[in-house]
């Protein structure tokens, strides 16, 4: 009895760290990458400078990261050419790309 309840526990232990590790391997999505599959590049450009001003700049230091990523989730209230993007990535995949867009910020 005493050996099956401590195989019991190394199994449960064997299994929390194997998961764990296992989670901490899988990859992270590609802010960048999905910033160009997403198309944003038609209105924000490469470096997140508004075209034409078709788009707003991404590299105003005021849009905080918790708002990209409302904006990106939802939309735009204020420009319907945003459109959400909720249905396409997911919540990772959405948060990975307004990360991507924060580096713009320091860019000229």
């Amino acid at each position: 009895m005493k050996n099956s309840i401590i195989y019991t526990f190394a199994l449960i232990a064997f299994v929390l760290f194997s998961s764990n590790s296992i989670l901490n391997n899988i990859e992270k999505p590609d802010g960048k990458a999905l910033y160009k599959a997403a198309n944003c590049t038609a209105c924000h450009g490469r470096k997140g400078k508004s075209i034409l001003n078709i788009g707003p700049s991404l590299q105003n230091p005021k849009l905080t990261l918790e708002k990209r990523i409302e904006v990106i989730t939802n939309g735009s209230k204020n420009d319907p050419t945003m459109t959400a993007f909720s249905l396409t990535y997911s919540k990772v995949e959405i948060k990975a790309i307004a990360v991507y867009t924060t580096t713009f910020i320091s860019e000229d």
